[in-house]
């Protein structure tokens, strides 16, 4: 056997002990409670010499880097005196898209939350928008958590509840229809809200509390607008079987200049604003999922009842024409004098499809269905003003 041959057995001998050597490394890495970060590209600057289209390189880059290393990638970054702010941005975009996937991913999960408990404050303001921005029952859990914490200030408390009320913006199937997460997500808070020990236990829903007063009742308010936001159905049953229970509130439909009528306690117009906020976030809803749900609250005899208003309101607000038709048949069917509260949601309407409804109900074949002539009226009445206040603009071909 010639020196080439014997060099080049030499060289594959080598090359299968490397890759050998590599495997058991990495197999023992895995094993380890560790987070091991694999090296990906640094910066826009290592693409810079061939242009933009390098650059989009570096970004797309991102989503083939672990969570693990995309995470280090921010706290090396934002450990900086001039850390690009952009930079930053791109990172986080990947983390929130990449963890959702990641094999390692509660091991990220908790070295972010112990990151938020740390020391450096803009790292932990970035982390809990990540948080926010990566809907999972993970980052839920977490954000309900750090909710406890005493390590959290003022400012902090602040961002956390915040990134609470807007996780559920960063969920597709928000609208109905779509995958699951709002389903996962809501039992979450639904738990987490019934644990909340409040001060006064008769106050709840009768008080004016700022969302960023930062005592239960904010945690609380809180917790409420993301529950409604999802509009899972378990979630709106939650909130709805809340609004049953609040036995001395009823609704007056007189003028009122806010976006709801007012609202009566035992009877009587109470002094100062009344904020129900099981009610005024219900302008938040949007899930069709749950409409059926809502309709289970249409039964109700009295409109004076804050959940009948409730679920009316909500189901008009939605923009949806699932819940439109819901109350036009409602309206159609009921045989006592509903106007009122159909005076007050029929200008709610804003989306085409339920317009053709309402126009459908108010002048074409379902409107011989109504059983109470008011009820018909106010249909119709809501019809006129809602297509005359609309400006046409005609386009003139030149």
């Amino acid at each position: 056997m010639n020196k080439t041959a014997l060099y080049s057995i030499s060289i594959i001998v080598v090359l299968l002990l490397a890759i050998i050597c590599f495997g058991y490394y990495n197999k023992q890495s895995q094993s380890e409670d560790k987070l091991y970060v694999i090296a990906g590209p640094e910066s826009f600057d290592d693409f810079n010499d061939i242009g933009n289209s390098g650059s989009q390189k570096w970004v797309y880059s991102l989503y083939n880097q672990s969570a693990a290393n995309l995470l280090y990638n921010i706290e090396n970054r934002l450990n900086e005196d001039d850390y690009a702010g952009n930079e930053v941005a791109f990172f986080r975009f990947a983390l929130s898209s990449v963890i959702k996937k990641d094999k390692n991913s509660d091991k990220v999960y908790k070295k972010i939350k112990e990151d938020i408990l740390g020391d450096n404050k803009v790292l932990r303001i970035v982390l809990l928008e990540i948080l926010s921005e990566t809907p999972t029952k993970e980052s839920l859990s977490i954000l309900i958590s750090l909710t406890d914490s005493n390590k959290l200030e003022d400012e902090d408390k602040n961002i956390l509840y915040r990134a609470i009320v807007d996780m559920p913006d960063h969920i597709t199937s928000r609208y109905g229809n779509g995958d699951n997460l709002a389903k996962e997500l809501s039992p979450i808070l639904e738990k987490a809200s019934k644990e909340i020990k409040f001060s006064d236990e008769n106050n709840i829903s009768v008080n004016v509390y700022s969302l960023f007063s930062l005592n239960e009742y904010s945690l609380f308010y809180a917790y409420t607008l993301s529950i409604i936001k999802l509009g899972a159905p378990s979630g709106m049953k939650f909130i709805f079987d809340r609004l049953e229970s609040q036995k001395n509130i009823t609704i007056e439909y007189k003028y009122s200049n806010s976006l709801l009528p007012n609202i009566l306690v035992n009877g009587e117009k109470p002094d100062g604003t009344i904020f129900v906020p099981e009610l005024y976030h219900l302008q938040e809803f949007r899930n069709t999922d749950s409409v059926p749900v809502l309709e289970g609250y249409l039964d109700n005899d009295d409109i004076e009842k804050v959940s009948l208003f409730g679920a009316v309101y909500a189901l008009m607000k939605a923009g949806q024409p699932e819940g439109t038709e819901s109350v036009l048949k409602w309206a159609a069917n009921r045989e006592d004098d509903v106007s009122p509260l159909l005076d007050f949601v029929i200008p709610l309407i804003r989306d085409s499809r339920s317009e053709k409804l309402l126009k459908y109900y108010a002048m074409e074949e379902e409107s011989k269905t109504f059983k109470n002539s008011k009820n018909k009226e106010s249909v119709l009445k809501g019809y006129n003003k809602l297509t005359s206040s609309r400006i046409d603009v005609e386009i003139i071909k030149t």
